[in-house]
């Protein structure tokens, strides 16, 4: 029986970083013996596999260069939520190819990050930090152009995994939430 070709593509070239020894195991563990689970580095080195590969685990290349080259594979796994790789990678889905993403995964940390930022931005903290740096107290500058999130109305472009953690997130304040799906 030939062993499926499970490739390991995370990693950043520039810096030397590649996804660590242990968690490359654990995926070894889950692939189980029927998988030959190996991990790449390196962009060359990911060029030399795809061809033999049939499940990639990462995606640091372009779509053009992956339907040249990895015609064996059915299945990608994004390391991100997706909202900037899944419309590159339409034509590999339309070839059957099965994409799925990390958003299950990152998407409370994702909706924590975008609740902080909408607070910095509701409470001015660009503007206090920027007198802070010219020592200036602007408290009076500042206060007047302060929002609440308390009564004000939330726009969700999307209403994904992300999306609904984010509104989780948001409902204590007290705001309306307008979502699309």
């Amino acid at each position: 029986m030939t062993q499926k070709q499970v490739t390991v593509a995370i990693f950043n070239e520039s810096t030397g970083w590649s996804l660590p020894r242990a968690q490359v195991e654990r995926i070894r563990d889950a692939a189980g013996p029927e998988s030959d689970v190996r991990q790449v580095t390196s962009h060359g080195a990911l060029l030399e596999a795809l061809p033999t590969t049939n499940d990639l685990i990462g995606f640091p290349l372009t779509e053009e260069v992956f339907a040249r080259l990895a015609t064996n594979v059915g299945w990608i796994q994004l390391t991100n939520s997706a909202g900037d790789t899944i419309g590159s990678l339409a034509d590999t889905i339309r070839r059957g190819v099965r994409v799925t993403t990390a958003a299950s995964v990152r998407a409370p940390q994702i909706a924590e990050h975008a609740l902080a930022l909408t607070l910095a931005l509701t409470r001015r903290l660009d503007s206090a930090i920027r007198s802070q740096e010219e020592h200036f107290w602007a408290t009076n500058t500042i206060a007047a152009e302060c929002g609440t999130l308390n009564g004000a109305t939330v726009g969700l472009v999307s209403l994904g995994t992300v999306g609904h953690e984010l509104a989780c997130r948001l409902k204590p304040f007290g705001v309306h939430l307008v979502a699309l799906h």
